[in-house]
C-alpha cells in the first residue's frame, strides 16, 4: 500500500510538471517540432541509445571488479537492459537498480558485492559528470557570457569531489553506533570506495567509460536535435547542458523522470538561447527514445528463467566472502 501511494505521488508529480510545462509553452509549435522530425537522422539518436546499454555494461562490470566482484558480459548486459526496462516502462516499486542487485546476487555475488557494486556505478556516473562538468566549464561561460549562469556548474563539480570524499569516510562513524546493521552496511561500502577510487588500474578505467557514456548519451540528444531542425544546438552545447538534466531524473521524485527531465531541459538550454517549446520538444523526444531503447530488455526478461523480482534477502552486509 505504501509503495503504491508513493508511486502515485511520483506520478501526480510528473503529471504536474508536464501540464505546467504545456500550459507556459507554445503547444502547436511543439506538435510542428514533432511532426516535422527526419526519422533517419531520430534514428542514429535511438542507436546510440541502445550503445549506451552496452557502455553502461562496461562501467558496472569495472565498477565489480575494482571490489572483487565479476559477472560475465552475457549476464551484465541482460541485467543492465532488464533493469532500464523496469525503470522506464513498468508503474512498479522496482527500480532498475534493485533488479540489477537481485540479479548479480542470484548470480554468485555476494550481498555487499551485488549492492555496492550498483552503487558505486552511480557514483562513477557522478563524479564523472563532475570532471565533465569542469572541463566543460569555460565552454559555457565563453557561450553564455554570464559567469552567472557557471557558478551552478562549478557547484557540481565541487559537489561531486565532496561526495566521494565523504563517501569514503563513511566507515570513520562513532563506534557506538556500529550496532546498526545500517551504519555496518555504509562502512563496507565506504572501504570499498576506498578500493574503487583509490586503485588507478580501476579507478581511471572507470571514469573514462563514465565519461565516454555522458558524451555518448548527450550526442543522442545532438541527433534528435538535428531531427527536429533545432539547428541552433551544437553538440558541445548537449555535452555541457544534459548531463546535469540527467542527473536530475535519476532523484526518484517522479516517475522515469518525466516532468523533472522536461523541466531542467527547459531551464538548461534556455541558457544558450533555446525556445521553451523546443526544448520540451526535444526533451519528450528523448523520453519516448529511451522508452523504445528499453524495450529488448522487456524480451529479455520475459525468455530468462528466473522471472521473479523480489527483495534482496536478509543477510550481513559484510560477509566472509566479500574481502572485508
Amino acid at each position: 500500500m505504501k509503495n503504491t501511494i508513493l508511486w502515485i505521488l511520483k506520478l501526480g508529480l510528473s503529471g504536474l510538471l508536464i501540464w505546467f510545462l504545456l500550459d507556459s509553452v507554445d503547444a502547436d509549435a511543439v506538435l510542428e517540432r514533432v511532426q516535422g522530425m527526419d526519422m533517419g537522422i531520430a534514428a542514429v539518436g535511438l542507436a546510440l541509445l541502445i550503445v549506451q546499454v552496452g557502455v553502461t555494461m562496461v562501467r558496472w562490470q569495472v565498477a565489480l571488479r575494482g571490489i572483487d566482484g565479476w559477472l560475465n558480459h552475457s549476464d551484465a548486459f541482460r541485467y543492465i537492459y532488464m533493469g532500464i526496462f523496469f525503470s522506464q516502462t513498468l508503474p512498479s516499486s522496482v527500480g532498475g537498480d534493485a533488479v540489477r542487485m537481485y540479479k548479480g546476487y542470484r548470480r554468485g555475488l555476494t550481498l555487499s558485492q551485488s549492492i555496492n557494486g550498483v552503487m558505486l556505478d552511480r557514483v562513477a556516473t557522478v563524479l564523472a559528470l563532475a570532471f565533465l562538468v569542469a572541463v566543460m566549464t569555460p565552454f559555457i561561460w565563453n557561450r553564455t557570457g554570464d559567469m552567472a549562469l557557471v557558478l551552478p556548474f562549478l557547484a557540481i563539480a565541487l559537489g561531486g569531489v565532496a561526495g566521494l570524499c565523504l563517501l569514503m569516510l563513511l566507515d570513520r562513524l562513532p563506534a557506538a553506533l556500529q550496532k546498526w546493521r545500517v551504519v555496518r552496511g555504509l562502512g563496507q561500502l565506504a572501504t570499498d570506495t576506498r578500493r574503487l577510487f583509490l586503485t588507478p588500474r580501476y579507478a581511471l578505467p572507470l571514469l573514462v567509460v563514465s565519461v565516454i557514456g555522458h558524451i555518448n548519451v548527450s550526442a543522442a540528444v545532438y541527433f534528435f536535435a538535428k531531427a527536429m531542425g533545432l539547428h541552433g544546438i551544437g553538440l558541445a552545447d548537449c555535452i555541457a547542458l544534459f548531463p546535469p538534466v540527467l542527473l536530475l531524473t535519476t532523484i526518484p521524485i517522479s516517475v522515469a523522470g518525466w516532468g523533472v527531465r522536461e523541466a531542467a531541459m527547459v531551464a538548461a538550454f534556455a541558457f544558450i538561447g533555446v525556445a521553451d517549446a523546443d526544448a520540451f520538444s526535444l526533451s519528450l523526444i528523448f523520453g519516448v527514445a529511451v522508452v523504445v531503447s528499453s524495450l529488448p530488455g522487456g524480451l529479455i526478461f520475459l525468455l530468462s528463467n528466473d522471472r521473479n523480482i523480489k527483495e534482496l534477502p536478509s543477510a550481513p552486509v559484510s560477509d566472509p566472502q566479500s574481502g572485508a
